[in-house]
This record gives C-alpha cells, sequence and structure tokens, in this order.
C-alpha cells in the first residue's frame, strides 16, 4: 500500500495534481487517467491519436484506453475559427446510468471526478450538464453516457 501511494503521490507531482489519499479509492482511477489526459489536451490530443475515420472525421484512440473506466473513445475538432476546440469522448463503464447530461445529480461519478480534478473549479455548462474547468481553456464534462474531456473553446 505504501509503495502504490508513494507512486501516485510521485505521478501527481510530475504532472501538478494532488496527492492521492487513501481514502478515496474510487477516484484513483479517475486520477490516473487525468494524468495522461489533461497533459494531452493541451496538445489537441495528438498523444492518444490513432487512425483517422474520413466518414466520422473523428480520431480512434491508439490503445486499449482505461477499460475499467471507459470504451468507444473518440478524438474530434469541434467549433470553427476562434471557437475551435479539441475533444476526447469516452463512454463510461459502470456508474449505474449517472452520466445522464444535464440532468446528471450529485453521485458518486460527480464525486470521483472532483476527487480526481482538484484543481478544476465545478460548474455546470450552458445546458446543465456538470462541468470541471481550468483556466479557459480546459473543461471535463460529464456527457449523456459519457463524458467529454475539451481543449480551446470551452465555453459551451
Amino acid at each position: 500500500m505504501k509503495t502504490r501511494w508513494f507512486l501516485a503521490v510521485a505521478c501527481a507531482m510530475t504532472v501538478g495534481f494532488a496527492p492521492v489519499r487513501a481514502s478515496s479509492d474510487s477516484a484513483a482511477p479517475w486520477r490516473a487517467f487525468f494524468q495522461i489526459v489533461i497533459p494531452a489536451a493541451t496538445n489537441n490530443f495528438t498523444s492518444l491519436r490513432g487512425a483517422f475515420d474520413p466518414t466520422s472525421a473523428n480520431y480512434a484512440v491508439k490503445a486499449p484506453f482505461f477499460p475499467q473506466l471507459v470504451r468507444g473513445c473518440i478524438v474530434f475538432v469541434s467549433g470553427a475559427g476562434d471557437s475551435q476546440a479539441w475533444n476526447l469522448r469516452c463512454q463510461l463503464k459502470g456508474y449505474s446510468g449517472e452520466a445522464v447530461g444535464p440532468a446528471t445529480h450529485e453521485g458518486p461519478l460527480e464525486h470521483d471526478l472532483s476527487s480526481a480534478l482538484p484543481r478544476f473549479e465545478l460548474g455546470r455548462n450552458v445546458i446543465g450538464e456538470p462541468q470541471w474547468k481550468i483556466g479557459s481553456n480546459t473543461a471535463v464534462t460529464i456527457v449523456f453516457g459519457g463524458i467529454l474531456v475539451t481543449h480551446g473553446y470551452t465555453g459551451i
């Protein structure tokens, strides 16, 4: 246990996340997920992009990606001109239908994401979905059936 905690703290310090506390084990996989995803977001998810599908204009994610948390992840660009954003959207595994967009209520999913994103501010986007933001460029949003990580224009 001490070794796992030490490694989590070392990883957290490397990318600027708060240390993992033993009492929040359900959020630990999300911390690991965001320790990869947030730095990738700032580079338009280039490190995660796999094959491009010209029929959908989406990129697959390179490899199986946190299968205990998510599935069906895609990377895509949205918006136009000065409102362009790169996005990673993943379907959730588990959480018994908690990701219901604007109808999402506080529960284990919201708690785990809040614990995994301690420096992000929790609010709601314009359609009422729970959204964690840091600065004006990066956001994590609970959407229908999944989560959306956005870098670029986050004003939606």
